[in-house]
């Protein structure tokens, strides 16, 4: 999901789509790439919005990334944006009947696909790629996660005021096509077109959804301080990796 306008960005995300902001040299929508790619997925597909359809289209055409294609939604501007959870309803007429994993393009992160994807084959359920934070404060910005014994969804609430734990959901969702397409019937009844939380809130509801707690690191690069603490964090991890 690439089809943001980064307005929490500032300046960073007027010129530019998020997920092709530079970290350590590299658009931050290639780190998710280089793990996806290890998956040898049958297609990927990254939908984007028009304003930043040639940006993405140069940056595809530099890559060598086997089996993968641009979904353009119609957008300029914020307020024309259809939302995340629309806009990927719209696409369910246009894919096939499969099993997909969708990950927000602003993602980086250290969770390895493929063991998330090995969990998600062995519970045979939509699963959530869930991450500690550890401060309860933090959690206020995003979601707040409970899991049972058995690693089932027991808790979901989107930017809560009042923290039960530590966990949050991390835009990174393996679904099965008899989930995914509830998203329409989530529409139908009202839900919230954009956060993609929402829907998995909802969908935790109706039927079981569980989460895979993964280890290492996770930024949402959605203000210039989390885009900054990211580069920080990254230069830091290169050095590490390429130092005798």
């Amino acid at each position: 999901m690439a089809g943001g306008f980064a307005k929490r960005l500032g300046q960073l995300g007027v010129n530019m789509a998020k997920p092709l902001v530079k970290i350590c040299n590299r658009p931050i929508i290639d780190y998710a790439m280089e793990k996806i790619m290890v998956l040898n997925p049958r297609e990927i597909i990254v939908t984007i919005n028009r304003k930043f359809e040639e940006d993405f289209r140069e940056w595809l055409e530099s890559r060598n990334y086997a089996n993968t294609r641009l979904h353009v939604e119609s957008s300029t501007r914020e307020e024309e944006k259809p939302g995340a959870v629309l806009s990927l309803a719209m696409l369910l007429d246009k894919i096939v009947e499969d099993e997909y994993l969708i990950i927000a393009g602003d993602n980086l992160f250290s969770l390895n696909l493929e063991d998330f994807v090995s969990f998600y084959l062995k519970m045979k359920a939509p699963t959530i790629a869930l991450y500690d934070v550890g401060d309860k404060e933090l959690v206020k910005m995003y979601s707040c996660i409970r899991l049972s014994d058995d690693l089932r969804v027991v808790e979901f609430t989107e930017k809560p005021s009042n923290p039960t734990s530590t966990l949050i959901s991390t835009a990174i969702y393996m679904l099965p096509w008899r989930s995914f397409i509830r998203i329409k019937e989530y529409l139908e009844k009202g839900g919230n077109r954009d956060a993609p939380g929402h829907f998995i809130s909802w969908l935790c509801k109706n039927e079981p959804v569980y989460g895979y707690v993964f280890q290492g690191y996770w930024f949402d690069v959605g203000t210039p301080r989390t885009y900054e603490e990211a580069c920080e964090f990254m230069e830091n991890l290169m050095k590490q990796k390429h130092s005798p």
